[in-house]
């Protein structure tokens, strides 16, 4: 990622790396900062594209979780110490900064985890792509995370994460239900799905969304003011990265939300 600096190795687990696209910080303290967090077993270099598509518009950081890219591996690997990793992170490296942060799958959970909108936290509007707000239907992230339990026999770290996670183990598949985190969210937040259905298992030549009717109606009826939803049309699950136009409109919807507030 040439047009990317390393802000700082990782040198033990929970530290995370994270990569700041250049120049980075010539526009000062008050200038947007987007964040964006990948999704299970991909890494920060699926973004990098980011960089360019938002120049001059905000600044942009991309992050390897624990156990993925150059970020040490943590375990258990649960979606509490995911998120303590990033939350480190950003209070280390950008406490004062406003951050939009845009989690894909997996990292739109972690992103609406961190959402709660407290004073102190740098994080004042979340974009989650796609996240699993349930798990078990999920059939394609079953047989993902199983062919690489079949590549990887020795990694602890994805049969922690996706057990933790997702309830998935080499012979069964257990709920993992996070619709109650909507209920804490308490900054702008954007939930953003394609229109490719992932039901029924079916050859597909992407990988199908995640959400599907059954979320939209629990989102609707029990979360109506907590998130405000999008749709790509024409897209599947990885839209951040496949469905860069549309994507891009929908980050600088959201901008606005980090921009510093003027003095009265």
């Amino acid at each position: 990622m040439a047009e990317f600096k390393l802000l700082a190795k990782p040198a033990k687990p929970g530290d995370l790396a994270a990569y700041v696209g250049l120049p980075y910080g010539a526009s000062g303290p008050d200038f947007p900062l987007v964040v964006f967090l990948h999704g299970a077993g991909r890494k920060a270099g699926v973004f990098q594209a980011w960089g360019k598509l938002l120049r001059g518009k905000a600044d942009v950081c991309l992050v390897d979780f624990p156990g993925h890219g150059l970020s040490p591996a943590v375990l258990p690997a649960s979606l509490e110490a995911m998120t303590d990793a990033v939350d480190r992170m950003i209070r280390t490296h950008f406490a004062k900064r406003r951050i939009l942060l845009v989690g894909e799958s997996f990292g739109g959970l972690v992103s609406i985890s961190l959402g709660k909108g407290e004073a102190d936290s740098p994080v004042k509007a979340v974009i989650a792509a796609d996240p699993p707000l349930s798990t078990a239907k999920q059939w394609a992230v079953v047989n993902s995370f199983r062919n690489r339990f079949i590549r990887e026999p020795e990694n602890p770290f994805f049969f922690s994460f996706a057990d933790e996670v997702f309830g998935i183990t080499p012979t069964e598949v257990h709920e993992r239900i996070y619709y109650p985190m909507l209920a804490g969210i308490g900054v702008p937040t954007m939930l953003v799905t394609g229109d490719l259905p992932m039901l029924p298992p079916r050859r597909l030549e992407s990988v199908g969304c995640l959400l599907d009717p059954v979320d939209e109606f629990v989102i609707d009826n029990l979360y109506p003011d907590k998130v405000m939803k999008r749709r790509i049309a024409n897209s599947g699950h990885v839209m951040l990265t496949n469905a860069l136009p549309e994507s891009l409109a929908l980050v600088e919807e959201m901008l606005p939300f980090v921009a510093r507030p003027q003095a009265d």
